[in-house]
C-alpha cells in the first residue's frame, strides 16, 4: 500500500484557484489566473506587489479593472483570446490600482488554457 496521496487535478474554469502549482507562488513573473469572465481567480506574490493588493482583494475582479482601457481594444483583445484560444501579448499596457491611480506600465501576455 502506498501512503503517498494521488496528485489533484486542475481546476476547472468555474472552480476557485487558491495554489495551482506551488512553484507559481513564488516565481518573479506575476502570474495571473482568470476565468472565463476573465475574473481573477489566482494570482501569485509578484502579482500581488505588482498590482499593490493581496489575492483576497483580487479574487473575482474583472482583470480590465486593473488596465486603462479607455478605448475598449484591452477587453476586446482578452475576449478575442479566449474564444479563439489563441495567445497574444500586450505591449505597454498601463496598469491600474485604486482609484485608477497608474501602478505601472508593463507587457503582459494571456495564454487561455483549455477546460478540463
Amino acid at each position: 500500500m502506498n501512503d503517498t496521496a494521488a496528485p489533484t487535478p486542475a481546476a476547472t474554469a468555474g472552480e476557485c484557484l487558491t495554489a495551482p502549482m506551488p512553484a507559481l507562488t513564488h516565481l518573479a513573473t506575476a502570474v495571473l489566473l482568470l476565468d472565463a469572465q476573465l475574473r481573477i481567480q489566482y494570482a501569485n506574490h509578484a502579482a500581488e506587489q505588482l498590482l499593490a493588493t493581496g489575492l483576497s482583494r483580487l479574487r473575482n475582479q474583472a482583470f480590465s479593472t486593473f488596465l486603462d482601457d479607455a478605448d475598449g481594444s484591452a477587453a476586446a483583445n482578452l475576449d478575442l483570446a479566449l474564444h479563439a484560444q489563441q495567445p497574444y501579448t500586450q505591449r505597454q499596457a498601463r496598469l491600474l490600482g485604486a482609484g485608477e491611480m497608474q501602478l505601472a506600465v508593463a507587457d503582459y501576455t494571456v495564454t487561455p488554457l483549455p477546460a478540463t
